[in-house]
């Protein structure tokens, strides 16, 4: 007697067998195989209990591409620093297998690095990887050979600031990629077999973000998450199913990758203080809808989608790992012990590649972070995910690719624990603390020792210091300019007590600022040091040899000078407007002779912070020139003016022409007729500090007929240094007085490649190299206000020194 199986059960055998049989652990993209970050394992499944230990290392070159894995082919893409080009490995062996340009190389720039952005994905035996330039080529996943490349831009791609990153998804034999072209252009779908475009739908901008496949109602869906929208899409058709406006933050939305959960749902890292999570239905006329479940103060300040697994979530929420009940949106536990990375999920194991070079793996559960391996892999920065296929995991960095496997021994691998802050040897606080683990009145130890101590933080004489929190909280982290404020570096408590503290080396005359994060969220200035940053946000902290300089104190009331408000409406522009606020001298209304003027673009705080009207009080007139100060509080010369920081470099050119023109051709003007001013360009000077700096420091030479002197401090001029350096020729065509300085503790981030303190010292040496002496120089300080103003004597005398004439 035989037994029909019912067709439904026997064609999910099949599918089932196939998957298995070709292999179901493959990693063929960015996200893995369903999109979500978490690996589909069959096989070989690691378990806690067993640890990592590479197998084999490759080199490769820059970039942030993730990696691919199918067929046993492993393949990322780098740049080799002429090219950009996709690499393929034997995964077992890591024998490299084929290398294929697909660009010339895409330089790093506003604090990205080189190299391609874009995952490549495998699909049927074919590669498909897409250029930070817009070209998207298919490969032979077996020889590597070129099948076809088509530039997106030729169809109407819009390039991102950064370059093209959307990783390829393929469904139904079509390459879906968002473009952000415009005119219904946003989401195209290229033939797989020939690269011709097949459809073009959507119109939204689009920046970073990836597009998804989506199980939705028991059908397959493209998710596409834009700059507004999140569009879902047929696969077979391309048409528009729903267009849901997701209210995201401009600079955030433009990296959102939408995380498919179960039951129709869809997390949504869309905004700068929250995350939503929606959910998809049908309804009575079999139209898709979308809903918000919830929005909370969840997986913020990362570019990092977060995973899922048994009704919870686990990714990074900042640089603190964090677990959400996926129902209610409530963090469930936050955990210091991995930092900022990228995250998958391996058979309920949450394995993690850091920035900094580091994999952590440990169990995801709501019970806590409980980390089973730590391993070193990297000394390079890392700007990609891991992957996982066949039992183990595919890490990269900007220099190297590893995989590493469970339980084998090819080669030992380092395991990090996290480093003690180490105190003085024979200092009084490493007395106290030994006194205190020893004894069992810790309090009454520790009221005693802070009664006796009278400053704070404690410094050990010549370079050491000793920050420390004595308060309520669990978890104290220390932010400084010291580490640079992307670091929140935990502090060690003193078993027993309420006592955190963190150690550094400063030289004998630096000055810093700090702050202390309480409990992972709470930013807080140090209660036992009175000193504070100027807007009381920050303690501020200087070493013994370092002087406050009597200057910048208000002047007595005899000497103070004051301000008057101005506006100026283009009669050139319509969009043109500015506000200034203008400071004339304490004796300005007595005397009858012309100022030189000294122009401040008012980047935050300069009006209020910079106590550049107290040093001019004091100084005028003996040690430099008494100038009017004006301070260009509003500069409007364009309905949306760029982000100074991230906006495209050809939009902060035009910006900077914009205002050039405008302050040429109208504001100095009009301050010369309603001010005595000295009209010869030796008395004339315009300052700018940090975002503003490389403008000012543009205006100046653009302008060189009208300004006879510049300062910067702490220039941000990675927007417009290739224009800079065009303007800047030779002292001999283009006379300038140049005041140049920036903190030995200034703005940095290594992760993203950028570095105020070495982009400003070779700035200072290129200016030297085309014959300028600038002034100026490196301090033992930071950045803000705090710093800056403390050299506004040395500025001041370089721009308007009293050996001038008139």
């Amino acid at each position: 007697m035989s037994i029909r199986k019912p067709r439904a059960l026997l064609t999910l055998l099949v599918i089932v067998s196939a998957i298995e049989a070709n292999g179901s652990d493959d990693w063929p993209g960015y996200r893995g195989p369903t999109f979500d970050g978490s690996a589909a394992v069959s096989h070989s499944s690691p378990s806690p209990s067993q640890s990592l230990s590479v197998s084999w290392r490759a080199k490769v070159g820059s970039g942030y591409s993730g990696i691919a894995i199918a067929e046993e082919k492993t393949v990322t893409a780098f740049s080799d620093g002429k090219n950009d080009v996709v690499i393929a490995f034997d995964s077992t062996s890591g024998k490299e297998l084929w290398r294929v340009p697909i660009s010339s190389t895409h330089k790093g720039h506003d604090g990205s690095h080189d190299g391609p952005i874009s995952t490549p994905t495998i699909h049927e035996g074919k590669v498909f990887a897409l250029s930070a330039f817009g070209d998207l080529t298919a490969m032979d996943l077996l020889t590597g050979k070129r099948l076809w490349s088509v530039n997106v831009t030729k169809v109407g791609g819009r390039s991102p600031f950064y370059g093209f990153s959307a990783s390829p998804l393929v469904s139904n034999g079509v390459v879906v990629l968002p473009i952000g072209g415009e005119n219904g252009k946003s989401i195209t779908g290229f033939d797989a077999q020939t690269g011709k475009m097949k459809w073009s739908m959507g119109d939204d901008m689009v920046n970073y973000q990836s597009p998804v496949l989506m199980s939705i109602s028991g059908k397959q869906r493209i998710i596409a998450a834009n700059d507004k929208k999140i569009f879902v899409i047929d696969p077979v058709t391309g048409n528009n199913l729903l267009e849901y406006e997701h209210g995201g933050d401009e600079n955030i939305a433009a990296t959102l990758v939408p995380l498919p959960l179960d039951q129709d749902r869809l997390l949504l890292r869309n905004k700068r203080e929250s995350t939503d999570l929606i959910k998809f239905s049908v309804n009575g006329q079999g139209s898709l809808t979308a809903n918000k479940l919830w929005s909370a103060s969840i997986f913020k300040y990362s570019y990092d989608p977060p995973v899922y697994y048994k009704g919870y979530l686990y990714g990074l929420n900042g640089r603190i790992l964090s677990c959400v009940n996926a129902e209610s949106g409530e963090t469930k536990w936050k955990s210091r012990g991995v930092g900022d990375g990228f995250v998958i999920l391996v058979n309920g194991l949450l394995v993690i590649q850091t920035k900094t070079g580091k994999l952590h793996v440990g169990s995801a559960t709501p019970e806590g972070w409980k980390e089973f391996d730590q391993v070193t892999l990297f000394k390079d920065v890392s700007w990609s995910e891991p992957s996982y296929s066949c039992g183990a995991i595919f890490s990269r960095s900007h220099g190297e690719i590893a995989r590493l496997d469970w339980n084998r021994t090819a080669q030992a691998t380092a395991v990090l624990k996290r480093p003690i802050s180490t105190l003085p040897p024979g200092s009084k606080f490493a007395a106290l603390v030994e006194e205190l683990e020893k004894s069992s009145e810790k309090k009454t130890i520790l009221d005693r020792f802070f009664s006796e101590q009278k400053q704070f933080p404690i410094v050990q004489w010549p370079d050491q210091v000793i920050f420390v929190y004595r308060g309520p909280g669990e978890d104290i982290a220390f932010r400084s300019e010291i580490d640079g404020w992307e670091n929140e570096i935990p502090m060690q408590r003193v078993a027993g007590t309420d006592l955190f503290f963190y150690t550094a080396r400063l030289e004998p005359d630096a000055r810093i600022q700090y702050r202390f994060v309480r409990n992972f969220h709470e930013n807080i200035v140090d209660a036992f040091n009175p000193q504070t940053s100027s807007d009381r946000r920050f303690s501020s902290f200087a070493m013994p040899g370092w002087l406050e300089p009597s200057h910048i104190q208000e002047a007595p009331e005899s000497k103070r000078g004051r301000f008057e408000s101005q506006e100026i409406k283009s009669r050139k522009a319509a969009s043109s407007q500015a506000k200034l606020e203008v400071y004339l001298p304490a004796d300005y209304d007595d005397l009858s002779h012309a100022y030189p003027v000294l122009y401040v673009m008012d980047s935050e705080g300069a009006r209020t912070q910079s106590a550049i009207n107290h040093t001019i009080d004091n100084l005028g007139g003996t040690r430099l020139q008494t100038p009017i100060l004006v301070f260009i509080t509003e500069l409007m010369t364009s309905e949306k003016p760029p982000d100074p920081i991230g906006g495209h470099r050809e939009e902060m050119l035009e910006q900077a022409k914009r205002n050039s023109r405008f302050l040429a051709d109208e504001i100095v003007p009009f301050v010369d007729s309603h001010y005595r001013t000295l009209k010869k360009r030796q008395h004339r000077a315009i300052a700018g500090h940090f975002e503003r700096a490389a403008e000012a420091l543009f205006i100046a030479f653009e302008n060189w007929n009208l300004f006879g002197g510049i300062s910067v401090q702490s220039m941000w001029m990675l927007n417009l240094q290739d224009p800079l350096r065009q303007l800047i020729t030779s002292p001999n065509e283009k006379p300038m007085r140049i005041y140049v300085d920036w903190g030995t503790y200034d703005e940095r981030s290594k992760s993203h490649g950028w570095d105020l303190r070495e982009e400003n010292n070779r700035f200072y040496a290129y200016l030297k190299e085309k014959g300028y002496l600038p002034a100026g120089g490196e301090t033992h300080e930071g950045n803000g206000w705090t710093s800056w103003r403390n050299r506004n004597d040395r500025l001041l005398a370089c721009l308007f020194p009293k050996e001038i004439g008139r």
